[in-house]
């Protein structure tokens, strides 16, 4: 097994151990989703003005995607649909930034907030040590 695969088995078992709920039956997720409140900056991929970033908060985070709540307002200035791609930038609570590359795959809008369920597309700078860093984060 790798080392991603052995870290998130030993993260099942804590899991069960401690009684936490496991996904639904039938859910398509292969990872674990860690649910968080880190802020985040983020900017469409495909820029149009380099002066558009926004900052809103992740809210969970997984091995291979993430949720993103944003403001309605936020998408009149740039659309926020399936398929977009943004850049993200956003510090884990162990003090490795993570910049990378979402592309949305689901939107939920609630009054006036989004949630933009993300996959990522692409790390900036060393993926291995990202991922590991995401890997050790999502753990604890």
């Amino acid at each position: 097994h790798s080392f991603m695969e052995r870290l998130l088995s030993e993260r099942e078992r804590v899991k069960q151990r401690m009684g936490e709920e496991k996904e639904p039956r039938g859910s398509k997720r292969r990872f674990y989703r860690k649910k968080v409140s880190i802020p985040c900056f983020y900017a469409p991929a495909q820029k149009r003005d380099p002066h558009i970033s926004f900052k809103r908060y992740v809210k969970d985070l997984s091995m291979t995607g993430l949720s993103l709540e944003v403001n309605h307002k936020n998408d009149s200035l740039v659309r926020h649909g399936v398929d977009d791609a943004f850049h993200l930038r956003f510090g884990l609570l162990n003090g490795k930034e993570l910049k990378l590359t979402g592309k949305i795959v689901h939107v939920m809008k609630r009054r006036d907030i989004m949630r933009l369920g993300m996959v990522f597309s692409e790390m900036s700078g060393d993926q291995a040590e990202s991922r590991k860093a995401l890997g050790f984060f999502l753990l604890r």
